[in-house]
């Protein structure tokens, strides 16, 4: 029979002088008395190691990290809790080399961790280009979004970030690689994150100078679409002591011409819609922040962004009213629309971290304030005119003007108690939120306008949040098992001065999270995790103010809109922190989305949001990074999935019901061209089979990125040229199956980018601080290019 022998834990938390975790440094555990090596871990994003063995004796933990000096610590052989504090080198430890290296991937209960430093592509990189190779992670013209999830929300440091589109993709390639410690993707976020949205998160974890000194990077650069776009970012960090201070900005001016297209079908005729629109795009954005250490337990910290832009769109739209006899045009309506916007928001996070004890309890306090005005004016002038040519005689004039203003306040806690046998974090926040918007439309009438009541309306909107959560992480062996129960009970109201119309509504739900994960060994690991999560329709869906293309067709809010629920399956698994397999399972109800209508009587159509049925996703999905030569890294994602939507919305007597099975490959590499790793390519493309979405059939997309990269100046400047949807097959094609209405747009998304980095000052780095900023409820206002900011 063999002999079984009892395995204890070893646990405990790594820190500097000043209690601020240090990341990544090695912890040997040996034996007594020859020191041999029994096991080797390293530490955590939060300075965390854990060492499971079977030595019954008294051993010896050393640790190794960069610019500390090396510590020892006994151990008794059971288990115990082992905290460690390391004193600085002011020589940086000339003398140690520490050779230890993560692993490119990391399997966790509730997340995938991509350690950017194991990644060749890294090298000379930025957080942008990074991003792409992370597992599950879809980039396409600046919208990031996980496979299989709707939406997804980008963190930095645990901290929402509030752009969007082309302001998010310039922000984030303006950070250098070198500064990221990991990229950590949650497919199935935990309780401590907000219930709402049908999301992942994306965290991408940095870091911040462990010395001294002063570093940072200038950016410029041209990207080309139909139009030139110039923009350009700057980075500076500074740290003095306990102090230690961030400053970035960026601006760009972008030009473009998206073309739309609608196939709309009626009793008698069929309208065909085509369009272009200039946008011009200049936006800039500036956002400091600091954290101060006080004494060796508290850490006070804040950060205040200040965006504004001015976004132009110059619309020509032509409408050929065809007939459905005999194919002939009937007329042709002609719209050319002007609108201007201006929106200026100021964001403050104050933040606040006291350490209990060496052990890992913390308490984090964030407050946070969000505002933003925008203001959008519209010009839309109209005429008709027959087949040859002949005015008809109908024409109009309208403009509309809008004003909209967000405001929201939240406070949020955090407190981590980790113990021998379990560790529990338990929080609560409180979010209030309130919108309003203001919409006048007039016509013109003669000689001059007046205004169109039965248009204008004046919305506002408030929701306030209350919630509590717990979660409790515990260790059996292999086996790791993290639950978590969120409450959140939810005010919502909504009232339009202009119809009287006013809503409230009122819940209190329960989100529970569950996460296992089983290692077999250093090269495989199983978990599963379950979650439910709600879909919360944000201001911009319910404004009811309609933005019309002509004067029969416009799109609009819908103030009645209820929320969305899912429940979560997964099942994965992970091998040689190379690939990951995962097997889900999504099933949602009270689904809301943007559906066609279309006004039989009057002609024309109208876009708006509804509640519309059910639907049922299930796939599977591998990751794999591999690197067939020392010079080249290569990454594969497939995702293969079938739908099914149900839904009695455009009629309620009968249920429809569509299906279809999908799938979605992405291949990208990374070569390096010489032996000094300065000059290398990037080739990679997306393909997107045939998709069903609610009631829309989307077509097949294809895209085809490439790009070069040249280091100079000791590798302190960085020339890069890229290229994306290269031969301008990433379009946006999509059928209606209820009703036929097609709908073909191309957001002018083939382009040429340029930049030139330079990167200036000396830096040794560790993680920055988790600041956990409350105002997660801010990725509900669109700041992409159309959102006037």
């Amino acid at each position: 029979m063999p002999l079984v022998t009892a395995q204890h834990l070893l646990q405990g938390r790594v820190s500097d002088m000043q209690g601020m975790p240090v990341v990544s440094a090695v912890v040997l555990l040996q034996s007594l008395p020859d020191s041999s090596i029994l096991k080797t871990e390293l530490t955590d994003s939060n300075g965390n190691y854990k060492i499971q063995t079977d030595a019954k004796d008294k051993g010896l933990i050393k640790i190794v990290a960069a610019s500390y000096l090396v510590a020892y610590r006994k151990t008794s052989g059971t288990d115990e809790i082992v905290d460690i504090t390391l004193e600085g080198d002011s020589k940086l430890l000339k003398d140690v080399v520490v050779s230890a290296r993560k692993p490119l991937l990391e399997r966790k209960p509730d997340r995938i961790v991509f350690n950017v430093e194991s990644s060749i592509s890294a090298i000379g990189s930025d957080a942008m280009t990074v991003l792409k190779k992370a597992p599950g992670v879809k980039v396409n013209d600046g919208e990031i979004s996980l496979a299989g999830k709707s939406t997804v929300n980008v963190m930095i440091n645990d901290k929402l970030v509030q752009l969007s589109g082309d302001e998010l993709v310039e922000m984030l390639s303006s950070i250098p690689a070198e500064n990221l410690l990991s990229i950590e993707i949650i497919t199935a976020p935990p309780a401590r994150y907000d219930a709402a949205g049908n999301s992942g998160i994306i965290n991408i974890v940095t870091k911040h100078s462990l010395s001294d000194g002063f570093n940072g990077n200038v950016t410029a650069g041209y990207s080309v679409r139909s139009l030139g776009s110039p923009f350009g970012s700057a980075n500076v960090n500074y740290k003095k002591g306990k102090l230690n201070a961030y400053m970035n900005m960026s601006t760009a001016y972008f030009h473009s011409i998206p073309t739309s297209g609608y196939t709309v079908f009626y009793p008698h005729q069929r309208w065909e819609q085509s369009g272009s629109q200039v946008n011009k795009y200049p936006y800039i954005r500036l956002q400091a922040g600091a954290d101060y250490t006080i004494g060796k337990r508290s850490t006070l910290g804040f950060l205040y962004t200040l965006g504004a832009s001015s976004p132009v769109n110059e619309d020509n739209i032509k409408t050929n009213v065809i007939r459905q006899s005999d194919n002939g045009t009937d007329s042709v309506i002609n719209t050319k629309a002007r609108e201007t916007g201006s929106g200026v928001r100021n964001v403050l996070n104050l933040n606040y971290e006291f350490r209990i004890d060496s052990a890992g309890k913390k308490l984090n306090i964030d407050f946070d304030y969000f505002a933003r005005t925008g203001l959008r004016e519209r010009e839309l002038n109209s005429f008709n005119s027959f087949a040859d040519g002949r005015n008809t005689g109908m024409q109009s004039r309208d403009w509309t003007k809008g004003t909209h203003v967000v405001n929201i306040k939240s406070i949020k806690a955090d407190l981590a108690l980790p113990y021998k046998f379990a560790h529990f974090t338990i929080g609560a926040k409180a979010s209030f939120t309130g919108n309003t918007s203001d919409n006048i439309f007039k016509t013109y009438d003669s000689s001059e306008y007046v205004i169109d009541q039965a248009r204008t309306n004046k919305f506002d909107y408030t929701e306030n949040t209350q919630a509590m959560y717990v979660s409790v992480e515990k260790s059996f062996g292999k086996l790791g098992v993290q639950a978590g129960l969120r409450g959140e009970y939810t005010q919502t109201k909504g009232y339009s001065a202009t119809t009287g119309l006013s809503t409230s509504y009122d819940y209190f739900k329960l989100f529970p999270s569950l996460f296992v994960q089983y290692t077999f060994n250093g090269d495989n690991a199983l978990n599963f995790n379950y979650t439910r999560r709600i879909g919360r329709p944000d201001f911009m869906l319910l404004n009811p103010f309609r933005v019309y293309s002509t004067p029969q067709s416009y799109e609009a809010g819908n103030p009645l809109l209820r929320p969305s629920y899912s429940t979560n399956f997964e099942l994965g698994y992970t091998l040689k922190s190379q690939y990951t397999f995962t097997l889900f399972v999504q099933k949602q109800r009270s689904v809301f989305a943007q559906v066609l209508k279309v006004d039989t009587m009057r002609g024309g159509y109208n876009l708006t949001n509804d509640n519309i049925g059910s639907a049922l996703s299930y796939g599977f999905s591998f990751d794999g990074t591999v690197n067939p030569r020392p010079w080249w890294e290569s990454s594969l994602e497939l995702y293969a999935y079938y739908t099914r939507f149900s839904s009695s919305y455009y009629d309620a007597t009968n249920m429809q019901s569509y299906s279809r099975p999908a799938l979605a490959l992405s291949l990208g590499n990374t070569i390096f061209i010489n032996k000094a790793r300065t000059l290398s390519a990037e080739v990679g493309c997306e393909y997107q089979t045939r998709q069903q979405s609610e009631f829309d059939l989307h077509y097949a997309v294809l895209n085809v990125q490439a790009g070069l990269k040249l280091l100079l100046l000791r590798k302190q400047m960085t020339l890069g040229l890229d290229a994306e949807d290269i031969f301008g097959t990433n379009r946006y094609r999509v059928m209606n199956r209820y009703n036929g209405a097609i709908t073909n747009n191309y957001d002018d998304e083939r382009i040429i980018r340029f930049s030139l980095t330079y990167r200036f000052g000396m830096r040794r780095e560790t993680k920055r601080r988790e600041n956990t900023s409350g105002i997660e409820e801010r990725k509900n206002i669109n700041n992409g290019r159309s959102s006037n900011n």
